[in-house]
């Protein structure tokens, strides 16, 4: 007998080609993530509290129920803005045109949205080895009693999910949520780490360059964020604190010059003393002197 039907072919107008993270965090209210660029797809949702977010160099506060989505290679960082927020990360490969339908999106999630994406989830956890609010996961190991498919349902429902979105969410201008007080409480946030950075590290000489790629921020943005709310540069601030901490030394009276310019990283001496003189307008000896005539030592 003649077959008579014919095969109608089954289009796939948006594909995942793989997932590299799948996260579900709890974050403290003065939680800062480092920020962060890479050659794929990320979205963030807020399920609880408040989160901020930055994208490129701007600032935005997303609330309960909304996604951000940042294209491959924008750089974005994310925050607890001052309350307890649990988020949902959740970042993908796709090279699919239709993708280009996040780009500048923050989105309403709907019920049956936020349906997929606990689905998402689940298939997650049961899944993959790791816990979902691993902060540094890097790559997925497979469960031993991983269920059948459970790589290709996280598949298909991230698809589903994207294309849930497409039809039918509701687009929320990103410049309704513009924020230039979620931007400023982030780069207070990043002078602090910088400052505790500093902090940590006085017994050596440290560069710029290391500080940047401790912090996992460009050395132009933590340049210009620590001028804007310190009023001085990072380096220059890193030697008033060597030289404050040169002084409790001083005044404990338990080391000499020599051994208080080796623990605080100066090259020699006549290089801390040096620098003690410019950054405190007297030499060391002159110091101890100073705090001996107020009864210190």
């Amino acid at each position: 007998m003649e077959n008579i039907f014919q095969p109608t072919p089954l289009e796939e107008v948006l594909r995942i080609d793989a997932v590299y993270t799948l996260h579900y965090f709890e974050y403290t209210r003065d939680y800062l993530f480092t920020g962060e660029r890479h050659d794929f797809w990320e979205m963030a949702f807020v399920d609880k509290g408040e989160a901020g977010v930055l994208a490129d160099n701007s600032g935005y506060a997303l609330r309960p129920g909304e996604a951000i989505f940042h294209k491959p290679n924008e750089y974005h960082n994310i925050w607890a803005n001052g309350i307890f927020t649990n988020v949902i990360i959740v970042s993908f490969a796709s090279a699919s045109p239709a993708m280009n339908f996040f780009q500048q999106k923050i989105l309403q999630l709907g019920p049956k949205d936020k349906e997929l994406l606990a689905l998402i989830l689940r298939e997650g956890q049961l899944t993959f080895r790791e816990s979902l609010d691993f902060a540094d996961l890097t790559r997925f190991t497979l469960r031993e009693d991983a269920p059948f498919g459970g790589l290709q349902m996280i598949k298909t429902l991230l698809e589903q999910l994207l294309i849930s979105l497409i039809r039918g969410s509701s687009s929320i201008a990103r410049e309704s949520r513009l924020s230039v007080d979620s931007k400023d409480r982030h780069e207070q946030l990043v002078v602090g780490r910088i400052n505790q950075y500093l902090e940590q590290n006085l017994q050596r000489q440290l560069t710029l360059d290391e500080i940047s790629a401790a912090l996992a921020f460009s050395k132009t943005f933590l340049k210009q964020v620590y001028r804007k709310w310190s009023d001085d540069s990072i380096m220059h601030h890193f030697l008033v604190m060597k030289i404050d901490a040169a002084r409790r030394l001083i005044s404990e009276k338990q080391f000499t010059f020599s051994e208080i310019a080796q623990q605080l990283g100066f090259c020699s001496v006549h290089h801390f003393s040096r620098t003690f003189s410019r950054i405190a307008h007297l030499t060391p000896r002159e110091y101890a002197r100073s705090v001996k005539s107020r009864g210190m030592l």
